[in-house]
């Protein structure tokens, strides 16, 4: 139809229209020219009217956490009007916004970063600190471009103290504890190793022998060992946080156990002991018809004689096989170890019974210790609380609990 000057237009029957207040109803109008002259009319080729709308930000980015080990982060923008294209944007807080780069800043980079969705590929060389991503949404020429808000990538670091070694004897607790910084879901996994720099495997019971647990999903543990708990001191605990998803794990803790000596293995039945028992203490053993112990070895921590310092404990065995010699060892200051001077009794020569007495010495450390006794078909005056003699060792070892009882203080 042809067009009038007036309203919407200027220019109608000159070279140059100027077509105003234009709405989106009018996408797609389409103009031509009609040249007139005396000679024949000639119109032009048709032109299009595009009517873009300005653009605008309807949803900014929100911000996203990774774990400073490394991850993905993913950055979405929502825009409306008619939007040409996208470009996110990065800055340390210092510099200005830039288009983003690989390796800007270091341990980053990025896939989708001229849509709506960026995606951050982080690694450990990714720094703490600010990290701020925008979206630009490009207009339609002559629409400008808008600056969406912008989202801070936040890296997730949580931390641990590193626990105490720790040194128990044989049937007492250790601790572990250390002390974590995190934020989120959060949990705890308490580990062993049988290095330092080992392979973690999470706690269980029974690992290491005679080793028990509890709080293995907390900060604090306690690893529990019995009287048959093997001395060692290749064990290790760490503790490992998990902060959403994001792990740490402090320095292992060496867990040394001390333990009385084992004594020979003996496999020959010939000579060992089948009735111990004790009198005159506050409380008893009475350990009969015991047999000879699997390898020579009985472990008889559970049957208990008491008695107070300075104080005289009676004690009777039976003795199945040839002569032999025995001893009888206390350990008197929990030490761990059979001292020389805690031999109570011994024979000096071959015997087929063997009875006495000893005084509970003055000096002894109140509470529960270990009494071994021995008995070697190839030694009568046996010295050493963890050997049977070697040449075709025949003899045996027994294990119990004296318990010593600290003298009242005198009154009145």
């Amino acid at each position: 139809n042809p067009i009038s000057n007036g309203g919407d237009y200027s220019g109608a029957t000159s070279p140059s229209l100027t077509v105003d207040n234009r709405t989106t109803a009018n996408d797609g109008d389409s103009y031509y020219v009609a040249i007139s002259s005396s000679c024949p009319t000639i119109s032009s080729t048709t032109a299009v009217l595009n009517v873009a709308t300005g653009v605008a930000v309807d949803v900014d980015p929100a911000d996203q956490t990774v774990c400073y080990s490394g991850g993905t982060a993913t950055f979405t923008v929502a825009g409306s009007g008619t939007v040409s294209g996208y470009n996110w944007q990065y800055s340390d807080g210092v510099n200005p916004f830039a288009n983003v780069v690989n390796g800007t800043p270091a341990g980053a980079s990025y896939s989708g970063d001229t849509t709506d969705t960026l995606v951050v590929t982080t690694t450990g060389a990714l720094a703490s600190g600010t990290h701020l991503y925008r979206a630009v949404i490009n207009g339609n020429s002559p629409c400008p471009s808008v600056n969406s808000a912008s989202a801070n990538l936040l890296i997730n670091t949580p931390t641990v103290t590193n626990p105490s070694a720790a040194t128990v004897f044989a049937g007492n607790t250790a601790n572990f504890t250390a002390t974590p910084t995190a934020t989120g879901t959060v949990t705890y996994q308490w580990q062993y190793a049988t290095s330092a720099s080992g392979t973690y495997a999470d706690v269980v019971d029974g690992t290491p022998v005679g080793v028990t647990y509890s709080g293995a999903t907390t900060t604090s543990l306690d690893a529990v060992t019995t009287s048959i708990t093997p001395g060692s001191v290749d064990n290790y605990y760490r503790l490992v946080v998990t902060s959403d998803g994001c792990s740490v794990a402090s320095s292992g803790a060496q867990l040394t156990v001390n333990n009385y000596c084992t004594p020979t293995l003996v496999t020959s039945n010939g000579s060992y002991y089948d009735a111990f028992t004790t009198t005159g203490g506050t409380t008893n053993i009475t350990n009969t018809a015991s047999g000879f112990a699997t390898n020579g070895y009985g472990n008889y921590s559970n049957l208990t004689v008491t008695q107070y310092q300075n104080s005289v404990v009676n004690f009777t065995t039976s003795i199945v096989g040839a002569t032999v010699g025995c001893a009888i060892w206390v350990d008197w200051d929990h030490n761990g170890v059979f001292d020389t001077t805690e031999r109570m009794a011994n024979t000096t020569s071959y015997v087929s019974a063997f009875s006495g007495s000893f005084t509970v010495p003055a000096t002894a450390t109140p509470g529960p210790t270990r009494m071994r006794i021995l008995i070697d078909y190839w030694n009568g005056n046996p010295a050493d609380p963890c050997v049977i003699s070697v040449t075709g060792p025949r003899g045996e070892v027994e294990d119990y609990t004296f318990d010593v009882i600290a003298q009242p203080a005198c009154s009145g």
